[in-house]
């Protein structure tokens, strides 16, 4: 099941969370990292912007609202829900 859409830039970051505890991120419509986790993981993958190769993190975890995600763009918070 999709958990969110990102627009960062021109890359489409998509993040799947399913019931049997498998995380995938998608971006542009390729997957990029697939981790089982019933707590929640950490992925890292590497964005192709403008040219430039930029690392990427999404941490994947719960909260009393359910699952949230932190994303890091070269060691820079982007979002932060955790």
């Amino acid at each position: 099941m999709k958990f969110t859409t990102i627009y960062l830039e021109e890359n489409i970051i998509e993040i799947y969370n399913s019931f049997l505890g498998k995380e995938t991120i998608k971006v542009n419509n390729e997957i990029v990292s697939e981790i089982r986790s019933f707590f929640g993981a950490e992925h890292s993958f590497k964005l192709n912007e403008s040219e430039n190769i930029t690392d990427c993190r999404i941490k994947i975890g719960f909260s009393l609202n359910g699952v949230v995600f932190n994303l890091y763009k070269n060691n820079k918070p982007i979002i932060i829900s955790l």
